[in-house]
């Protein structure tokens, strides 16, 4: 089944930072890049209704320098852009929307890839109870082109006895939790948390309560371990609320943030949000070390690997570190965008292709982590005369691969390439 071609950043990295992913160079006959697609993040917090009154949703776009196109203007650097978010019922139907244009500007050429320099913009919608999509938008208005994402949400009603939470919001200043504005929510984790402040702030709203409510804010690790756990009391107050979480010590994984409130002993609700913790620095997508180094095998050499694995805890990360520091295409700013490409497309792969051994390590894992999302593949599950195959196709390098399920476990091998020399592998 075809593919549609996707803007694939990692040459550009490369080239920039002076790396060699590829096992062969670009043709010198590619096409030039398409402009980029303009990316955002997205979140959204759902308030339920009351009998009497309409419930809520918030939205909330986060759009980072790096992530725009800036246009040189005299002694500054111009980015225009809008955004657009629209309401769709059940049925698909618009009900309301709201757009805004945005100007941003920076002083310096660093500025205009630095992803630490985000803003943040919050539309709210009042809503009856029921189930819908939300549909954000946001166009370059010098390039436009433009992107969306979706989400569907539901308004719940909330009748007595019953009590219900709204979704969380987790911000890291509090003096915006605080303030109860949430056109100021500019320091709002919407994946990752990846600073260094000891503490985050959850964001929610309770309503339906008639007593006093009972709370625990819990840190559930993929396994279902509890690695927090923090109790407190609120007033049956039909208001928004925040509470401080302390994160320090934490170990870097993804977690589900859990709200659980009690009321009158038997009236429970609960609300559940993830946040991966991270150290500065780190890729979203590093949550354990040793296994990051492991994962670098396609682009370090044997030497390096093993300096890595054998050096003592306390120097494993200054190597690990000093490895992709060496690499990183913009020194200076808060991430390393090759290293979050690199640790995306190995996330992506072990997703994809996991078998009875990790995802990454199979054969279509590495052509994927090297080459990233293949322009065309043809899948062929069922046929008479062969086992299961696929093909792979590049358009820029011009690469094909054909990968064939021998066994039956859905580990494809590589069997055939062209375009290259693909002596490689793992075992």
């Amino acid at each position: 089944m075809p593919l549609v071609p996707i803007r694939n950043p990692l040459p550009r990295l490369l080239a920039m930072s002076g790396a060699m992913l590829f096992l062969c160079a670009p043709s010198l006959a590619a096409k030039p890049e398409q402009p980029p697609t303009p990316v955002f993040e997205l979140s959204l917090c759902a308030s339920p209704a009351l009998p009497d009154a309409k419930g809520g949703v918030d939205l909330f776009i986060g759009v980072s320098n790096d992530q725009l196109h800036f246009v040189r203007q005299r002694n500054r650097f111009v980015a225009e852009y809008s955004i657009t978010v629209d309401i769709l019922d059940s049925a698909g139907t618009r009900i309301t929307g709201r757009s805004s244009r945005h100007r941003k500007t920076a002083k310096g050429f660093d500025a205009t890839t630095d992803p630490s320099l985000r803003e943040v913009t919050h539309v709210h919608f009042d809503l009856e109870s029921g189930p819908y999509r939300a549909v954000a938008r946001l166009r370059d208005e010098d390039l436009k082109q433009e992107s969306n994402q979706a989400r569907d949400f539901e308004i719940s009603k909330v009748v007595s006895p019953r009590i219900a939470i709204s979704d969380l919001l987790l911000v890291g200043e509090r003096a915006e939790a605080a303030s109860g504005e949430f056109d100021r929510l500019q320091s709002l984790y919407f994946k990752a948390k990846a600073d260094s402040r000891p503490s985050i702030f959850a964001i929610f709203r309770i309503v339906g309560a008639r007593d006093p409510i009972e709370c625990r804010a819990l840190f559930r690790r993929p396994t279902g371990e509890v690695a927090r756990d923090v109790r407190f009391q609120l007033p049956a107050e039909d208001k928004w609320h925040f509470v401080e979480l302390n994160t320090e010590e934490l170990p870097g994984t993804v977690y589900d943030v859990e709200l659980h409130a009690q009321c009158a002993d038997t009236l429970q609700a609960t609300a559940t949000r993830k946040l991966m913790i991270r150290s500065a620095g780190l890729s979203p997508l590093v949550d354990n070390l040793d296994d990051a180094i492991e994962q670098l095998l396609y682009i370090a050499d044997s030497k390096t690997l093993k300096a890595m694995k054998s050096a003592p805890d306390d120097a494993k990360k200054a190597l690990f570190d000093a490895f992709w520091k060496e690499r990183d295409p913009s020194p200076g700013t808060r991430d390393n965008e090759l290293m979050n490409e690199y640790y995306r497309r190995i996330h992506e792969a072990d997703e994809r292709f996991r078998c009875y051994k990790a995802g990454w390590k199979t054969d279509r894992g590495w052509v994927f982590v090297t080459y990233g999302e293949p322009n065309e593949v043809e899948r062929y599950p069922f046929e008479l005369d062969s086992r299961p195959y696929e093909v792979w196709r590049y358009y820029h390098p011009d690469r094909r691969f054909l990968f064939v399920d021998r066994n039956g476990f859905g580990d494809y091998d590589l069997v055939e390439s062209s375009g290259g020399n693909f002596d490689f592998g793992v075992d």
